[in-house]
């Protein structure tokens, strides 16, 4: 009987720690990455005074690959932040006329451009004070071979201002 158990427990051990490892994961697309990244950007928004944390101002992708970019916001006010995630085209061509891959002012969620579809959660959310939020962008680009700038801006929707921003950029290699 104790020879039976001497196996058995370890066994089922050794399934509950396979399980714990290959199990579906909360976040989106691959767990290893994500889990790390939201870790680095709780971290830092929770030991930091700073109202974002981006952890990856450099997204290198192929021509019509799919890339998710993650950030986080801060509610360093006193009150209840209401934001909104907007995107800003910050590139020019050649006559340094604004906007080449979006003419509008700011981009649209899940509306294809000149060079990429972005797709982000673009309603307006509350965030009360010294809250956390995990936010993502997800990135389909079109564009060849070429290295694109954009600006995210957290948006105070109440007080109708830029709460936040951080500028980044799309690489696309062949």
């Amino acid at each position: 009987m104790k020879k039976i158990l001497v196996i058995i427990i370890p066994l089922i051990i050794l399934a509950i720690f396979f399980y714990l490892e290959t199990r579906p994961s909360p976040y989106i697309g691959p767990p290893q990455y994500n889990g790390y990244i939201e870790e680095q950007i709780m971290e830092d928004l929770i030991y930091s005074d700073r109202p974002m944390s981006f952890p990856t101002p450099e997204a290198q992708m192929r021509t019509n690959a799919e890339e998710l970019i993650h950030f986080g916001i801060k509610n360093l006010n006193n009150n209840t932040l209401n934001y909104q995630i907007k995107l800003q085209d910050l590139n020019t061509d050649n006559e340094g006329n604004p906007g080449i891959c979006s003419p509008e002012e700011y981009i649209i969620s899940n509306k294809e451009n000149q060079c990429f579809t972005f797709v982000f959660d673009d309603s307006i959310k509350p965030l009360a004070p010294d809250q956390v939020a995990i936010e993502s962008i997800k990135i389909n680009s079109q564009k060849r071979n070429s290295t694109y700038m954009f600006k995210l801006i957290i948006w105070d929707v109440d007080n109708d201002k830029q709460y936040a921003s951080k500028t980044f950029f799309i690489q696309v290699i062949p």
